[in-house]
């Protein structure tokens, strides 16, 4: 026959197994909550640690100006050109005095060379129209290529004054040294719009004079502006080597 444990040890080992289930439980259970718990932590503290994007914008490069001219023509349209005044200062300068005394106006095209160059000014005018300022310096740097716009002169170099001629193709004639012109002509700007009207001028009417072809009908200037504009405006753009020589210091 058995012998029964008293009832107060039975209660004993109960609460004995209690306690060790309990301890089990905070064993298993209590890491998980506290691994939970730390990368709760951890995220948090990741997400202090992320810089915000930057609210400073970069800072955009400066624009660039260039000077240009429009002229229109009687009847026929726009002729626009943008300056070189670092390659030709003095030059460019003179071409915006003519524009903005309004010295062109009445002025124009008289003499076109198919295959070489339309020569504009002031020679045809009568009664002959007086230059009121200083006769140029020779300024050649940028060579005579198509739709460059250089000074006419005679040939002594320094002969300039208001008269000028548009480059119809590559004129390696007028580059100076190794051209025909040692000293070359002096490119103070170049053709951006209009070169539909300079193509359709050239191909007037013309008639002999002291071995020029002059146009029997003298396209004259009504209207001459100069303003200044962002280079970017010019399309096509100028190519680094033109936008150098253009862009207003």
């Amino acid at each position: 026959m058995q012998r029964q444990r008293p009832t107060s040890q039975v209660a004993l080992i109960g609460c004995c197994w209690g306690v060790v289930l309990v301890l089990m439980a905070l064993y298993f259970v209590a890491p998980q909550t506290v691994t939970s718990h730390r990368s709760h932590e951890s995220i948090l503290a990741e997400k202090s640690q992320t810089k915000p994007e930057s609210s400073v914008k970069p800072v955009s490069e400066p624009t660039t100006f260039v000077d240009i001219t429009e002229l229109e023509f009687e009847k026929s349209g726009n002729i626009t050109f943008v300056l070189f005044p670092n390659a030709a200062p003095q030059t460019a300068a003179n071409w915006k005095r003519m524009i903005e005394t309004q010295y062109l106006v009445g002025c124009g095209f008289y003499r076109a060379e198919q295959g070489f160059c339309l020569q504009g000014g002031c020679w045809h005018v009568q009664p002959p129209r007086e230059f009121k300022w200083p006769v140029l310096p020779l300024e050649y740097k940028i060579p005579n290529y198509e739709r460059m716009v250089s000074m006419a002169r005679s040939t002594d170099p320094k002969s300039a004054t208001s008269e000028f001629s548009i480059m119809l193709h590559d004129n390696s004639q007028w580059n100076g040294p190794g051209g025909s012109t040692p000293d070359g002509y002096a490119v103070f700007m170049k053709v951006i719009k209009g070169w539909d009207l300079v193509q359709m001028i050239v191909k007037g009417p013309t008639h002999k004079s002291s071995g020029l072809n002059m146009l029997d009908h003298p396209v004259n200037i009504v209207r001459a502006e100069a303003r200044r504009i962002p280079a970017s405006d010019i399309k096509p753009p100028l190519t680094p080597e033109e936008l150098a020589e253009a862009k207003v210091q």
